[in-house]
């Protein structure tokens, strides 16, 4: 499974108390190497995801020599109830502390970022002049009518929406069987109005913000991603100041550091540890 700290801390406390027991799934961790490395890879997870979304990414580069810090939101994999009590400025904060914390100790701090995180690993590189990042399916663009969201805010805290779990999905992380099923009643099962709304300010504030980013950026959508278009690379190509390179994978979902499609989950993950360890081999 890996090396697996979650003696971490929770960066998302001082911002909201949960009520709810943090799933095993969904416990932020960190993989910290002996002889502590440079260079930290510091991960974003996505909106209503979990750390243990991103422990595929963090084993492989972890396994090329650096070390990894996978914090979690505030509201994030505990409970709906939870969630529809945290904002955007919440799970942005949550990644800013962590940044500032782990600097600290290393020569430089690169980031990834999933889906909402890519957005927010996006705001938090052009704040600190990050020199690297990986996006996938970063939430530039969204699929969903936000529209609608706005329109019911008022009015309903959520909706109902159809989600099937899919076990054709692998996981990576050390949890419970029973983890994607609660996840799901939680959170997968619902649209949380006020949330979504708050995803789309994060979304319009990394849009504005990437404006003066300059960092090198590789970028993945997948063709059958439903939840972001391939616009979101276009816009992050267009706005970044630095190199930005970006791999549209066929058959590729939503979901690509841990694809049901191996082909493209492999790909993927070997050319966002290839991504860093061009930098890496400069700073040695």
């Amino acid at each position: 499974m890996g090396n697996f700290d979650y003696e971490i801390k929770d960066y998302g406390a001082k911002y909201h108390k949960e009520k709810a027991p943090i799933v095993k799934a969904a416990r932020p961790f960190r993989m910290i190497h002996k002889e502590k490395s440079e260079i930290v890879i510091l991960c974003c997870h996505g909106f209503t995801g979990y750390p243990g979304e991103l422990a595929r990414p963090a084993i492989d580069l972890f396994d090329a020599g650096f070390d990894v810090y996978v914090p979690r939101y505030p509201g994030h994999g505990t409970s709906g109830e939870d969630f529809s009590q945290t904002d955007g400025a919440m799970w942005l904060n949550t990644i800013l502390d962590c940044y500032d914390d782990i600097k600290k100790d290393y020569k430089k701090v690169f980031l990834v970022g999933h889906s909402m995180g890519g957005l927010i690993a996006s705001i938090v590189a052009t704040k600190k002049q990050v020199e690297r990042v990986v996006l996938f399916a970063p939430a530039f663009t969204l699929k969903s009518p936000i529209w609608l969201a706005k329109l019911l805010k008022p009015i309903k805290k959520r909706t109902k929406t159809k989600w099937k779990q899919d076990k054709e999905y692998p996981f990576y992380y050390e949890g419970d069987e029973t983890d994607d099923e609660v996840l799901g009643a939680q959170y997968w099962a619902f649209n949380y109005l006020k949330q979504v709304c708050e995803l789309d300010k994060l979304r319009k504030r990394a849009i504005k913000e990437i404006k003066n980013m300059d960092s090198q950026v590789l970028t993945f959508i997948g063709d059958k991603d439903n939840a972001v278009s391939p616009e979101a690379c276009r816009i992050v190509g267009r706005n970044n100041q630095g190199l930005t390179v970006s791999k549209f994978l066929e058959g590729a979902t939503h979901l690509i550091p841990y694809d049901k499609c191996e082909e493209t989950r492999e790909e993927a993950n070997k050319l966002c540890v290839e991504w860093f360890l061009q930098e890496k081999i400069e700073v040695e």
